[in-house]
């Protein structure tokens, strides 16, 4: 069951949220503690768009989104920050029902969902473009991000937008 991020579901998850953290490369026990924290002290901007997956009282997956503007031509845009699914539950669908949801309460809201992913993470290239996401493309350039600059982890990841205006659940 999908059920919506709130303050109390933040507080009893909370070490469950830290664990799926864990499953995304490049994010430490600290990283995920520290994100933990900024989701906390900026509650209400992730609340309204952040969706936990629980069956059975354990948290298999979960989306965690908000509102960005700036680096996005549209400010219009909310942000997938985290995404992620219990190791023991990739390829059930969860990731595809979290996503969709997140698309379809930001379609009442936003033109655009916007995320980045590593750019050598090929199974994860391939589900965003299977759910409807393409590379973003400024200036006739596809946008990366440099993470973690001059460090032994130092990436890049690459920049997906999706246009929830074609989408073609949108009721707007």
């Amino acid at each position: 069951m999908i059920i919506k991020l709130n303050k109390s579901y933040f507080t009893k998850y909370r070490n469950q949220i830290i664990l799926l953290l864990l499953n995304i490369q490049f994010i430490s026990d600290e990283f995920a503690r520290s994100i933990c924290e900024e989701i906390q002290s900026d509650f209400d901007s992730y609340s309204n768009y952040s969706f936990l997956y629980i069956e059975n009282d354990i948290l298999l997956g979960m989306v965690l989104a908000k509102p960005i503007g700036g680096y996005v031509f549209n400010k219009n845009t909310c942000e997938i920050k985290y995404l992620s699914v219990n190791s023991d539950f990739k390829g059930k669908g969860i990731a595809s029902s979290l996503i969709e949801h997140l698309k379809m309460k930001c379609s009442k809201s936003f033109d655009y969902l916007y995320l980045t992913t590593y750019e050598n993470n090929s199974r994860a290239i391939a589900f965003y473009k299977k759910m409807g996401f393409s590379r973003y493309i400024l200036n006739n350039k596809p946008q990366n991000v440099l993470f973690d600059a001059g460090t032994s982890i130092e990436h890049t990841d690459i920049c997906f937008i999706c246009n929830l205006l074609s989408e073609s659940h949108n009721s707007r």
